[in-house]
């Protein structure tokens, strides 16, 4: 039987990545430390998406997921934790990360110049 389970049922557990659609309903992380809650901060426009995810599972996943979600490009975007960009196929459990931590998305900007009146 292939299918997905929908979010939020007993099968969640199988998935590497859950959407939490709202705060009240973050899991009690320490029924299954296994998984860790993140969030993602869209700097474009101030918001904030958690996320349910496995220690185990690459953040390439997590943000494969957060683009789809929201109907963007991965390839348009910066990747930062605390300020540093990350190699995506690191883990949440390589990154020492922990419940609640932030994984910031925004949009790159090449270059920049400033012009000059004379």
């Amino acid at each position: 039987m292939s299918g997905n389970a929908p979010q939020g049922s007993s099968s969640e557990a199988k998935s590497e990545v859950t959407f939490l659609a709202d705060e009240d309903q973050k899991p009690n992380i320490h029924s299954n430390p296994e998984f860790v809650n993140l969030k993602i901060y869209y700097q474009q426009d101030g918001s904030v998406t958690n996320y349910r995810v496995r220690r185990s599972t690459k953040l390439q996943k997590l943000l494969v997921a957060f683009c789809t979600h929201r109907s963007l490009d991965m390839k348009l975007f910066a990747i930062l934790i605390d300020g540093h960009g990350f190699n995506l196929e690191r883990t949440p459990q390589e990154l020492q990360m922990e419940d609640g931590d932030e994984i910031e998305v925004m949009i790159h900007s090449s270059g920049g110049s400033t012009m000059l009146e004379t």
